[in-house]
């Protein structure tokens, strides 16, 4: 180690660190950045499937074949004169067990689960009813004992809502319909008090019931329909799951053993937020080092060159800013790693001191394999962001240093090539027509298909991305017009610096990158928000409660996003202050300097924003679109479309008004930048 750092290489490595130290510190908080983004991720996720892993064993849903049947407490039931069918298999109480009797028999182990819906008096929500044959896994028992034949067990916190203990009774009750004979209350007693989910995916609370009890407990069922001979009937389910042979018994109601069970899991909200969030702030993150890499190249030109007139090379340069970025991405992964597992600990943590009842685990689970991966990435984006400046800055010449100021030219350079909007447009309606094939189920199932369109929707919303971005491009000059209009210095100053650089770019995709997927995945969640009939109020504020955690994650993720814009700027503050103290000398005061920076940053940022929501809307009309002219039965009606357009409408402006925070720190980060009180201090600082 000493080797390393004691030659020309730790000399070099030493320099950099005195002639930047503003840009190194302010890369590593971007790498920081990225990496607890990254951990935050990864630690929910792991957190989010230890605990399912808990109620997944319980349940079942981890073994090999799942059977499905439904069965009926009075008979068939008819719905409109029609006998109903519910799509899973009918069977009845004896063939049932005498399907898990064969099992048995084979040698392996059945779990056998039914199902029902109920009503508790003085409480508005349906709730559902699990009935484990073979009792209820301690597990998820927290207090009490498995029910008997007129028991329930319920969640500790239902049972705190609803002011009951252990012995006390309640009642359930059904949901009168139209034409179905009302069902009587049934009264229970509580046996037992179950654990909660400390971040739960059920809507509904969950009570455990004796099986011998839920033909009773089904009639109460909202799913209640007349028999054939006048009475009210319902319909409850038994899925039961196993590992090992087939059943012959069972194979008619057979999921398959590719799939275990037909029970989803949702994914909360904030981990979907965090998994994306670290993807993309890990793009701008990079985007944002290169951005300013020309910036610091160009900074660093002099004692690059007194370096090359010393006798470095080139290579020795290379090498000293690789060694930085390793020395680099190691610290700032570390701290990343530490930041991000706190920040995961800290709501779990939270939850399991405020009650205890809860199950899964108490801390944050990070997968000890996922941190050299962390450390890699943290090590490869500060090796972006520390190669990007060397690039340019080794370019200079030795006879450089000679000079006053050691400007980089770079008119030689080829230009890169352009995106081609028409080669991005067709590219990106070439990949929604193979997956508008099979949204519309044009062509038959597979899975290369399966996996041709994916990578298909996967093209396309690339492509529109990068079509709005070139789009954002073109429309930075006239938004330069538009300044320039005003007459005002410090805004006629904003409006050069985005005409004759391309820094406007970066803080307008940024915004875009963030703003239009938080747009679609809100847009959506309004949309699939059931109607409560004739109560508009009340569906309203449902469709706002369901909103609110994209509104709220989507302002701290694009003022994440806008962190990563305001530590570019930071980066490149060098060349900012240079033009402040230029226009300071000229007569511009300091708060006309830094109305200046913030609309240079504020202004494309903004219009990423919005450019960003409208690409948002413009996706999700397309796939409600591509879902209504899909084969299925019914059509929407003009009201419906007219509601979900409101709905979407709102959502998106929701994400505007959160992105709203990104735009003000990363303009709060411009403004600092240049906060000089006189040209003389700017250019001071500028040194």
């Amino acid at each position: 180690m000493r080797g390393i750092f004691g030659g020309l290489t730790g000399a070099l490595l030493r320099e950099q660190w005195r002639a930047q130290r503003r840009y190194t510190l302010t890369a590593g908080v971007l790498v920081t950045l990225a990496v607890a983004l990254a951990t935050f991720a990864a630690a929910s996720w792991a957190t989010r499937e230890a605990a399912d892993a808990v109620v997944w064993e319980a349940f079942g849903y981890d073994r090999e074949h799942s059977a499905e049947f439904s069965l009926w407490t009075d008979g068939q039931g008819f719905l409109d004169g029609e006998p109903w069918d519910g799509g899973w298999h009918d069977t009845t109480p004896e063939a049932l067990a005498s399907a898990v009797e064969e099992a048995e028999a084979l040698g392996v182990d059945p779990l056998t689960m039914l199902s029902t819906d109920v009503r508790i008096r003085g409480f508005d929500s349906v709730v559902f009813v699990e009935s484990p044959v073979s009792g209820i896994p301690q597990t998820l028992l927290y207090q009490g004992a498995s029910p008997a034949s007129g028991q329930i067990a319920l969640p500790a916190t239902l049972a705190e809502e609803l002011e009951v203990d252990i012995g006390d009774a309640l009642t359930l009750t059904g949901l009168a319909r139209d034409g179905v004979p009302a069902a009587e209350p049934v009264s229970v007693e509580v046996s037992g008090l179950t654990r909660v989910d400390p971040d739960p995916y059920w809507r509904e609370p969950m009570l455990f019931a004796a099986p011998e009890d839920m033909p009773t407990l089904a009639r109460l069922s909202i799913q209640a329909m007349v028999s054939e001979d006048g009475t009210r009937t319902a319909p409850y389910y038994a899925q039961v799951r196993w590992d090992g042979a087939d059943v012959p018994a069972l194979s008619d109601a057979e999921w398959g053993t590719d799939e275990t069970s037909g029970f989803v899991w949702d994914v909360p909200t904030s981990v979907n937020l965090a998994v994306g969030g670290a993807i993309l702030l890990a793009v701008t993150a990079v985007a944002a080092a290169l951005a300013a890499g020309r910036a610091q190249g160009e900074e660093r030109t002099r004692w690059v060159a007194t370096a090359r007139a010393l006798g470095a090379t080139r290579e020795d340069l290379l090498r000293a800013a690789a060694l930085e970025g390793v020395v680099r991405g190691l610290a700032a992964g570390a701290a990343g790693l530490a930041i991000g597992w706190a920040a995961a600990t800290v709501p779990v943590a939270g939850t399991h001191l405020a009650s205890d009842p809860l199950y899964g685990p108490s801390v944050a689970v990070l997968p000890w394999p996922l941190v050299p991966v962390l450390l890699s990435l943290a090590v490869v984006i500060a090796l972006v962001i520390s190669l990007a400046p060397a690039r340019w800055a080794t370019r200079v010449e030795p006879s450089a240093a000679l000079k006053p100021t050691g400007p980089l030219d770079l008119r030689t350079e080829r230009a890169g090539r352009k995106a081609s909007p028409a080669a991005l447009a067709v590219t990106c309606l070439a990949a929604l027509a193979v997956a508008s094939a099979d949204a519309l189920t044009l062509l038959p199932e597979s899975r290369l298909w399966e996996l041709t369109v994916n990578t298909a929707w996967l093209v396309a919303a690339g492509a529109a991305i990068a079509l709005a971005i070139v789009a954002l491009r073109a429309a930075v000059t006239p938004m330069a017009r538009l300044l320039e209009a005003t007459r005002r210095p410090s805004l006629l100053l904003a409006a050069d610096s985005l005409r004759h650089r391309t820094g406007g770019t970066f803080p307008a995709a940024t915004a875009l990158l963030l703003s239009a997927p938080l747009t679609v995945f809100a847009a959506q969640t309004a949309i699939t928000v059931p109607s409560d009939g004739d109560a508009a109020v009340a569906t309203w504020d449902r469709v706002v409660s369901e909103l609110l955690p994209w509104w709220l994650g989507g302002a701290v993720l694009i003022a994440a996003g806008g962190l990563v814009v305001g530590l570019a700027e930071w980066m490149g503050r060098g060349r900012a202050l240079r033009e402040a103290a230029t226009t300071g000398a000229l007569g511009l005061d300091r708060h006309g300097r830094q109305i200046a920076a913030i609309a240079r940053v504020a202004a494309p940022m903004t219009l990423g924003l919005l450019a960003g929501a409208a690409l948002g809307l413009s996706a999700s009309a397309l796939l409600e679109a591509m879902e209504a002219l899909a084969p299925g039965p019914g059509v929407p009606s003009w009201e419906t479309l007219t509601v979900e357009s409101g709905r979407s409408l709102v959502a998106a402006l929701g994400i505007v008004a959160a992105g709203a925070v990104g735009v003000g720190v990363a303009a709060l980060f411009a403004a600092r930048g240049v906060d000089a009180r006189s040209p003389q201090e700017a250019a001071r600082l500028a040194r």
